[in-house]
């Protein structure tokens, strides 16, 4: 019995230090439209414009997205976020309850878009170029946003 308490100790020390190396513990809550964000249509100079897609399968729960461990979206079966971030290099993180973080490094320059898609049947975390974000965000159309709860 006292093996079985230790290992589910362990277990979910575990599951939220993995969630600890994308950002803070804390809890989101999220919703969709399919009303664009006033970053597309009035994009700032002095920032880079991110989109990160979800794409493919119907996987429930949400993916967390962090850059530089701040959460900055929550992606679900295909829809797609936007965010602004300042210039230079940044750590993309997307985490997935129960799962090892998936992470990549992107140099960001401002008055430019970057495009970002995680395959939810594949798991892979992946930069795309722009044509094929644009197909998309055609195909999925629905935004997602999100606040911390509380």
């Amino acid at each position: 019995m006292r093996n079985a308490i230790s290992a589910l100790v362990l277990c979910l020390f575990s599951a939220v230090s993995l969630a600890a190396q994308c950002g803070p513990s804390i809890s989101l809550e999220s919703a969709t439209t399919r009303e664009k964000a006033p970053i597309e249509s009035a994009p700032p100079n002095d920032k880079a414009i991110v989109y990160v897609f979800a794409d493919g399968g119907m996987m429930p729960g949400d993916r967390n997205v962090s850059i530089d461990r701040e959460w900055v979206g929550v992606l679900r079966t295909n829809n797609y976020f936007v965010t602004a971030v300042s210039p230079g290099q940044r750590k993309l993180c997307v985490f997935v309850k129960g799962n090892s973080p998936h992470y990549l490094d992107v140099t960001m320059e401002a008055g430019k878009t970057y495009h970002f898609s995680y395959d939810l049947l594949g798991a892979n975390f992946t930069s795309i170029p722009a044509p094929d974000a644009a197909l998309l965000q055609d195909k999925i159309k629905t935004r997602r946003y999100f606040w911390q709860k509380g």
